[in-house]
Order: structure tokens, then sequence, then C-alpha cells
């Protein structure tokens, strides 16, 4: 198996920095301007993670390099996510902590995914460990409080931002797609803000998962039925008890097209402060959004002011037929998403192996290794 990335120590002008610390027409008006030239994904510390007991001791492997802080930052039927300190270079990183008698080949999926999506819009991979019991995935740290989700609570967002916004949610799902990671659980909740101005979006690792860690909940594996595309939705129904078969439907049906639609969903509501699918009644009826959902009408609410080139995108993606709805490379090409769209945003990202990741020639040797011994625990 070969992987797109190239080995090599990034120039300052790869940096996460010099994609997200941009002119002052990006992102529109209102952003305030970055000072300096911190990290865009600085912002993705442990501030907020539930406490938890630091691990008697770390697992050889880990230990030289590692200190636990005894914060946690998700849990889930498949492990644990802890945070680390990295005893180096004084920066905190999150472990994935996966045991190897629950080690299947969906992990191992994941993870050379994972290990592929090298993206100032995602939330970084940076090593596979293995040790005596656990397969341990070191990420970028990222903390769960800070979420696309509040600029839609606080309704603080003009159309120029959510713009901006969106343009890196597209451009991190293009390089997904690239690598075959489609049909993910794209939602408010799995991409989080760093620190700088504009803000830097960072994608959480592959949301469909079948582990529950992001969120700390046993269901977050799932497409999330209200970002969720007609297609995926017309099975058993949106509610929990068949959220499996949404998966697998998910896995059928055009993975990318779906993520079209989530991503519509998300624009939607950072522009609408809203969702778009809402029932608008008193009683707020469930069915009556699902409905919707599966005939492509979203609402427009009454306060909100939308130009016509906004529309026509969001008339394009909310296409019930697949087969008709607009492509990525399409949206990224609209009138409305291209408007000050940063340089590095506008052009195809080229991933970089940055220094102290792990080779992707490596993690296959430890996946492979992972699995032998999860074969003989």
């Amino acid at each position: 198996m070969t992987s797109p990335l190239q080995t090599v120590t990034p120039s300052s002008s790869d940096s996460d920095a010099s994609v997200l610390s941009v002119g002052k027409v990006v992102g529109g008006e209102g952003w305030k301007q970055s000072a300096g030239r911190g990290r865009a994904g600085s912002g993705l510390t442990a501030s907020k993670e539930r406490a938890g007991r630091p691990l008697e001791v770390l697992a050889p492997e880990l230990r030289e390099q590692y200190e636990d802080t005894g914060a946690v930052l998700g849990k889930g039927t498949y492990g644990v996510i802890r945070l680390l300190k990295d005893k180096r270079s004084g920066t905190h990183v999150a472990a994935r902590f996966i045991p190897l008698r629950l080690w299947s080949r969906q992990n191992e999926k994941e993870i050379i995914l994972m290990a592929q999506l090298q993206h100032p819009c995602m939330v970084r991979f940076q090593k596979a460990v293995l040790t005596s019991a656990d397969l341990v995935v070191i990420t970028e740290a990222y903390g769960m409080g800070n979420t696309l989700m509040r600029f839609v609570d606080k309704k603080m967002l003009t159309e120029s931002q959510a713009r901006y916004l969106f343009q890196q949610l597209v451009a991190a799902t293009e390089l997904c797609h690239e690598v075959g990671a489609s049909g993910r659980d794209l939602n408010m909740e799995t991409v989080i803000l760093g620190k700088a101005n504009p803000p830097g979006l960072k994608m959480l690792p592959l949301g469909n998962t079948r582990t529950a860690l992001m969120r700390g909940s046993e269901q977050a594996v799932l497409p999330s039925s209200i970002y969720a595309a007609p297609e995926i939705l017309q099975t058993r129904g949106p509610g929990a008890e068949g959220a499996v078969e949404q998966h697998d439907r998910a896995e059928l049906a055009n993975g990318k097209q779906a993520d079209v639609w989530s991503l519509g969903v998300i624009l939607a509501a950072l522009v609408f402060h809203t969702y778009p699918f809402a029932d608008k009644g008193p009683e707020k009826n469930v069915q009556r959004m699902f409905e919707r959902i599966t005939a492509g009408e979203y609402q427009i609410p009454a306060n909100v002011q939308v130009d016509d080139s906004l529309r026509d995108l969001l008339d394009r993606i909310f296409q019930i037929d697949p087969n008709k709805r607009i492509t990525l490379q399409q949206i990224k090409e609209h009138e409305w998403v291209k408007v000050n769209m940063p340089p590095k945003l506008r052009r195809r990202y080229q991933p970089v192996l940055a220094e102290g990741v792990q080779s992707f020639t490596d993690v296959l040797m430890v996946l492979k290794s992972a699995r032998a011994a999860s074969n003989n625990s």
C-alpha cells in the first residue's frame, strides 16, 4: 500500500500558521487579526477535559517520551483517550488507547486513513505505538468545549465569516475524499476551533469510527441524523435503533455526496443560526423535521438576509438525488465560496510528513504487529 505523503520537513510557508494566518480581506470583515504567527492549533488544549487519575505507570514504549496528565478526553467501548505531555517538546498530545483484545480491521482501516490526513484543518496524526496491552494512537491534543456550535448558539457570525469557516471545511473534506475517507460523521460537534484570528478549524479524527471516544458516548460512531443526507435516512428511520443500518447505508451510498449534504447543513446552520430543516412549530415535531430532510425542504429564517449566490449554492447542495447534487469540486469553484478564499485553501493541498511524524511505512509495520499480537491475546 502506498501513501501520498512526502517525507519532508515543512518550511514556514507550509505551516498551519501560513494557511490560517491570512491577510485582512480573508474571511471577510469583523475578524480580529492575529498579532503573531503562532500555530493555528494552539487552542487545542486540555482546558475542558474531564479529570481522571493518571496511569500508575505508562508502558515502557511511552514513558521515555510522555507523561500522563490525568486528563481524560473521552471514553468508549474500545478504550480511552488520555491527555499526555511530550517531555521533549513540552506540548500536549491526545493518546487513544485501543486494547489489543478489542482490535479489529475497522481500527486498522481508520488508522491508515488518519495517517494520510496530514492537513492544517485536521487534528494531525503523529504516531502509532504498540505496547504489551494496547495499540496507542498519538495525535495533536484537542479540547471539546470550543466547537462550531459556539457560533450557532451565540448567533455571532456574518455571512462572510461563515464563508471563511466553510472554505476550511471544504479544503479538509477534499483531502478526506482523496484518501478514501468519505461518508464521515460531519457535524458541528466534530469540528473544533483554534485560537488564531481569523479562527482556524480542526476536524476531529474520522468521525465515523466505531468508537465513542470523541464525545464520550457509545453512539458517536454513526452519522448524526440531522446532518445525514436523505439517501442515508431512507432506512429504518433516524432513531438510535436504526443507527447501525444508517451507517451501512452510508457505506453503500455515495459517501462523497453524502458529505456534501452534511457540509451544506453546517453552512446553513452557521448562516441561519439555526438548523435548516427544523420544525418551527411549538411542538418541534421530529418526524416533520425528517420529512423535510427527505424532501430537501430547507427553510431560511425570515430575519436572515441571504444573497442570491448563497441561495443558489444551498439549492444545489440540498438536492435529494445525490446524482443531481453539486459535487465537492463544484462547491470549491462556486462563486459564493471563491470570494476572498485564501490561496492556500484555493489550491489542492499537498500533504507533507512533518518532522517527528511517523512514516507511513512504519505505521503499517506497527499495525501488522498489532494484528499479530491481537491474534495471540
